[in-house]
């Protein structure tokens, strides 16, 4: 008996580490997903951002 239990704890704990593994794979490559994303979108305002900035300016000096 003290052998199978043993056995079923040693399983259990295996599997614990194994989905422990995989899940946090998973949440890291959502995190790596979603990082890309808000990065891209940062750029992406920082680059208007800067045209619109430089048209303005641009502008500015036209007019003197």
């Amino acid at each position: 008996m003290q052998l199978e239990i043993d056995r079923d704890k040693a399983i259990t704990d295996k599997v614990i580490l194994i989905q422990k593994a995989v899940r946090g794979m998973k949440k890291r490559t959502n995190f790596l997903r979603v990082r890309r994303s808000v990065t891209l979108i940062q750029k992406m305002w920082r680059g208007y951002r800067c045209r619109k900035d430089y048209s303005a300016m641009r502008f500015g000096f036209l007019r003197l």
